[in-house]
């Protein structure tokens, strides 16, 4: 029962009334008040502070995770990082949590890594993605896409390191999403060669550097299908290149 309890209580905080969970589940208003009431705080009921700014942080959206019962929230510094921070702790009193860390040096650092290739990469999807101060945020962040909350805040940027150096990442690679409708998480990420960015759109045709991706993509488990679908070309054409076409 504590499970279904833990349920109906998230489903409270979300903004359901407890007369129609009672009713749901064909207890007395009363009694199912009751119960939660000896297991859960009732009156941390979840106030969206999306929008909201709290000290440098200006609160970008707010996640399904949540930390002892308090909801988390995407938010950006006047730094311009970009981190998860607990309801709670956005509205303490004190001022401590109020930054991302950067006032006190506390971010694990990161600064120390910014002048890393892989950092900026890191950062400019971050930015992409909920910064609107970005020139790129009209295609990604104002069109729904994200960064997966694993990639997200500083050890979300020691996630990303160690899954891109398990992808194959070197300097001479660029980081593409497969599924262009979907934001970047590791399912739907890989690293190509920086020129074949351009080929993730309509209305290209083959080259030898596409050939070379779709020969990549396949070694890595691709679908011809899915290829096919992500470099915008004919499924019998990506078959070819399969069977020893355009080879160099």
């Amino acid at each position: 029962m504590n499970d279904k309890l833990e349920v109906l209580y998230h489903r409270y905080l979300d903004g359901e009334k407890i007369a129609d969970l009672a009713k749901e589940i064909g207890v007395p208003r009363q009694t199912l008040s009751s119960r939660l009431g000896r297991n859960f705080d009732l009156k941390a009921k979840l106030v969206d502070h999306t929008g909201s700014k709290f000290g440098m942080l200006k609160v970008l959206s707010i996640t399904t995770e949540r930390v002892r019962h308090n909801p988390v929230y995407i938010c950006e510094c006047d730094c311009g990082n970009i981190i998860k921070q607990t309801g709670d702790k956005l509205t303490r009193r004190v001022t401590q949590n109020k930054s991302c860390g950067c006032i006190r040096g506390e971010l694990l650092d990161l600064k120390g890594f910014s002048s890393l290739r892989i950092y900026n990469i890191w950062r400019g999807m971050q930015q992409r993605c909920y910064s609107s101060k970005s020139s790129a945020y009209e295609h990604y962040g104002a069109k729904g896409f994200t960064l997966c909350e694993e990639w997200l805040g500083a050890e979300g940027f020691f996630t990303f390191i160690d899954w891109a150096l398990d992808s194959g990442y070197d300097d001479t690679l660029t980081i593409e999403r497969i599924k262009n409708h979907i934001g970047y998480k590791p399912s739907n990420c890989l690293w190509i060669p920086r020129g074949d960015q351009a080929y993730n759109k309509s209305n290209t045709v083959l080259s030898f550097e596409k050939a070379a991706t779709i020969r990549a993509m396949r070694v890595r488990g691709e679908t011809w299908k899915s290829i096919a679908d992500y470099l915008d070309l004919k499924l019998a054409t990506v078959k070819n290149v399969g069977r020893g076409a355009w080879e160099t």
